[in-house]
């Protein structure tokens, strides 16, 4: 009750908190201390909202990789690092650190993520292959992860990326986030990179575990949770399926 009238979080948040302190109660408990065992009732559960998490599809990517930037030097660089990030599928902390001391035989990156410390190999994309040539082989500047949130959004409205979508954005008054129609622009956010590299190869059919070898997911049902399609894209993957089942007989 008070997370939800006086904090004003959402269900999502406040399951957060109800995840955290059941996980402290069953360590306490298993070290022997007396707990109040009504934390295991199932009253007691960790509310959640569905999530209306975005993804730019392989036409949208490349209509940022081709926007032309030559004008302005803040958001060429920032477009370059947003198509490495989507084009290896990494999270910020780790594509913004990316070095050529990272590439291998000139066609792969080796990199130990920060967060998990998985040591991944992945092939390094045409667009991130064509970055690296224009800049001499070297990789973009550095920034801070709160500059690449705030610029990636005036290079995907600069390119077009206007599509309104339903998605969650933080009221800069309230402190919330509101859920609403969006141009989709306005919902781009570094996190963006590593759900749209896999959406993008889950879409194009490459196997799961394919996938999973370059992002890093130790499980399948932790991969699936990344993956967003559009309507259109499982009508497609499905009309897909059944002709091809009509092909069989």
């Amino acid at each position: 009750t008070f997370c939800r009238d006086v904090a004003k979080l959402n269900d999502n948040s406040i399951g957060s908190i109800i995840s955290r302190i059941k996980t402290f109660c069953r360590e306490i408990e298993m070290d022997g201390y007396s707990v109040n065992p009504q934390y295991k009732s199932s009253n007691f559960n960790a509310p959640k909202n569905e999530t209306y998490d975005t993804y730019l599809n392989d036409d949208e990517i490349n209509a940022i990789f081709n926007h032309d930037f030559t004008d302005n030097e803040r958001l060429d660089n920032v477009r370059d690092l947003f198509i490495i990030g989507l084009r290896t599928g990494l999270r910020i902390s780790d594509f913004l650190r990316i070095s050529i001391d990272n590439v291998l035989n000139s066609n792969v990156i080796n990199i130990t993520t920060i967060k998990t410390q998985q040591n991944l190999t992945i092939p390094i994309h045409p667009q991130f292959q064509s970055i690296l040539g224009k800049r001499g082989n070297n990789f973009p500047k550095k920034l801070s992860d709160q500059k690449f949130n705030k610029y990636v959004k005036e290079v995907c409205e600069s390119a077009g990326i206007n599509t309104p979508t339903y998605g969650a954005k933080m009221n800069p008054d309230t402190k919330r986030k509101e859920l609403k129609i969006y141009p989709k622009h306005e919902l781009i956010t570094s996190h963006i990179c590593r759900r749209s590299f896999s959406s993008n190869l889950f879409a194009a059919s490459i196997d799961n575990s394919v996938i999973m070898k370059a992002t890093g997911h130790k499980s399948e049902s932790q991969f699936i949770k990344y993956i967003k399609l559009s309507q259109d894209e499982h009508i497609k993957m499905l009309s897909d399926y059944w002709e091809n089942q009509s092909n069989l007989k």
